[in-house]
């Protein structure tokens, strides 16, 4: 983080400090007491279950070396918003939890949101690195995961850690950059309209990638018109002297490009992409290779991560990437050296049984591929899904899992397991299709879902496991490895 001081903090977040020195320069924030560093500042945020508030003696007692709460003394020692409480018992919990490492800062605010925001607009604004925001239905994550590799190879960069790409998380983020830093790169996700427009106000994006639009969230936004609004609002916040990634295999190209005032720069299979690959072959691990193609320029590219859509994700960073001056062999070598984050088509290997932990999130496009990839994997191995349910699908919640169930059977997949009360519909519609009663079961939990495989398993076997993230169907893995 680039350092600031107290007293600025205060003037930024429009606080008053209750206890501290002003000149005293915060380097760090956190908004988890668990994972608190000795030294952050600590930011009391309030979630639909937990309340910040409630762990600041905690993440006093871990080495905070402040806090910024929405609550004055009197409050801080009830433990409770508009409950008086006792100020010297305040007083006492100060002193009886503070370190020996100096006076414990103390900012009161209006919002804690709001100031996190507001402190992470004012570094944004500070700062002289170029931002890169990263939208779509799918793919974001491990496109950001193939981008950073490439731009590594030139620049100094940060990008967002694990999936902060909310309100909370872009903050976080940005205020996670250093002053080195010479390209920031953030996710940028969205549950509704207007949500991505507020996401780059604070982030001010110079340049934009948009994976691609699908069924995602259709609970809260009902159609995929509105998704593509809602993700078309980075397209529209990228200045004209900026510069618009887009996929020309997506049906809605043409209305994203409509949307840019910057440039647009297209990738995909597509003849016409400016950036595109040729040649697409898979091993023996689904693992891809192809002929990334620029203009008259060629080579060839080898991942190191499973599926065949990961190509895409690819092509999106590597048109970013030669738009920023990146050679040919080093977007190569980016590619193939890059690793995905946790649960994306991850390879775990288990008393010879391979098993892909995909089980960060589902949707119907990711899940589709997911079993392609387990269905190439089948040609020298059986076949095993444990599917769990998807969420926020709406009125098509029914539709899009029978739609599943039938592509378990059209991908050929030896043997599936469906956990949940929406995964009985990907169940009942792959018996329709055609799969055996006897390859097929529906469980109810996780434990039953463990219990089941390890008595299907044998050595040589290829295991898919995924869901919404909501799910939690990695704890299967934990019961079977």
């Amino acid at each position: 983080m680039i350092p600031i001081k107290l007293e600025d903090l205060a003037r930024i977040t429009e606080g008053r400090v209750l206890r501290g020195d002003l000149s005293q320069l915060i380097l760090s924030i956190s908004t988890d007491s668990r994972t608190l560093q000795p030294g952050d500042l600590y930011v009391s945020l309030r979630g639909e279950r937990f309340d910040g508030h409630d762990f600041i003696w905690e993440a006093v007692s871990r080495g905070a070396m402040g806090f910024l709460t929405s609550r004055s003394y009197a409050e801080l020692s009830s433990g409770q918003k508009g409950v008086p409480g006792d100020e010297s018992a305040a007083q006492s919990n100060i002193s009886s939890t503070r370190s020996q490492k100096g006076d414990l800062a103390i900012i009161q605010v209006r919002d804690c949101l709001a100031a996190l925001q507001a402190l992470a607009r004012e570094v944004r604004n500070r700062s002289s690195y170029r931002t890169i925001g990263l939208t779509g239905s799918t793919g974001k994550t491990s496109t950001k995961d193939f981008l950073k590799s490439i731009l590594a190879k030139r620049f100094k960069v940060w990008a967002t850690p694990k999936s902060y790409n909310n309100e909370v998380g872009l903050p976080l983020t940005i205020l996670g950059a250093d002053s080195q830093d010479e390209i920031l790169i953030a996710e940028l996700g969205m549950r509704g309209e207007g949500q991505i427009a507020q996401l780059c106000e604070i982030l001010r994006p110079d340049m934009g990638i948009v994976t691609r639009i699908g069924p995602v969230h259709l609970e809260t936004l009902g159609s995929e018109d509105r998704i593509a609004r809602a993700e078309g609002e980075l397209v529209e916040a990228i200045p004209e002297t900026g510069l618009v990634v887009l996929n020309r295999d997506d049906r809605w190209f043409p209305s994203m490009a409509d949307k840019a005032r910057g440039r647009v720069v297209s990738y995909g299979m597509d003849s016409e992409a400016e950036v595109r690959a040729t040649d697409i072959k898979l091993d023996a691990e689904a693992r891809p290779s192809f002929q990334l193609v620029s203009g008259d320029r060629r080579t060839l590219v080898k991942l190191q991560v499973m599926g065949e859509h990961n190509v895409a994700n690819a092509l999106a960073a590597a048109a970013l990437a030669d738009e920023l001056g990146v050679s040919m062999e080093e977007i190569k070598g980016g590619l193939q050296g890059a690793q995905l984050s946790d649960m994306r088509m991850e390879m775990v290997r288990v008393d010879g049984i391979r098993i892909i932990n995909d089980a960060y999130n589902a949707n119907p496009m990711s899940m589709k591929a997911a079993l392609k990839t387990l269905s190439h994997m089948g040609k020298r191995a059986r076949t095993i899904a444990l599917l769990g349910d998807m969420l926020e699908l709406g009125e098509k919640t029914v539709y899009y899992h029978r739609e599943i169930g039938r592509e378990v059977v059209e991908q050929k997949i030896d043997f599936l397991i469906a956990m949940g009360e929406l995964s009985k519909y990907i169940y009942e519609a792959a018996l329709e299709a055609g799969l055996e009663q006897k390859r097929a079961l529906l469980v109810d939990s996780l434990e039953d879902a463990a219990k089941e495989i390890k008595k299907i398993l044998s050595s040589g076997d290829v295991l898919l496991i995924k869901a919404s993230r909501a799910i939690g169907l990695e704890r299967v893995l934990e019961r079977i490895a």
